[in-house]
């Protein structure tokens, strides 16, 4: 069994290669990784975020404002944050590695971004 690691902040290069991705990409290009939805069951989406949603917002790269890689034990998982709001955001997290490319799942988070950023991985956004 693989160590799973804590998230690894991503460089601004490989942030702006991921950004450049989603740029050409449609989401119809994506698979729907089976963990998206609870117990599997489509239309059901496990933290309440519905695809329509996520069709809406993966290609606004100017939304992103952080990203983060964990090494799971289907390979690396990336996440993406998009900033909504000053107080909401979303976490987009895909299988970039796979073909093709995975969505594994979708959190809505009201919370201040910069200040989640800085209190979990003390990393100022505003720098």
């Amino acid at each position: 069994m693989k160590e799973v690691e804590k998230d690894i902040p991503l460089t601004k290069e490989d942030i702006e290669k991921i950004k450049n991705i989603l740029k050409t990409m449609k989401f119809y290009d994506f698979k729907i990784n089976r963990h998206y939805w609870i117990e599997g069951i489509k239309d059901w989406p496990r933290h309440g975020v519905e695809l329509e949603k996520i069709k809406n917002i993966f290609n606004k790269t100017e939304l992103i404002t952080m990203a983060f890689k964990r090494n799971s034990e289907k390979g690396f998982c990336y996440t993406l944050h998009y900033k909504l709001t000053e107080f909401s955001y979303i976490k987009i997290c895909y299988f970039f590695d796979k073909e093709p490319i995975e969505i594994f799942n979708a959190i809505l988070i009201d919370r201040n971004l910069d200040k989640a950023v800085l209190e979990k991985y003390q990393i100022n956004l505003n720098e």
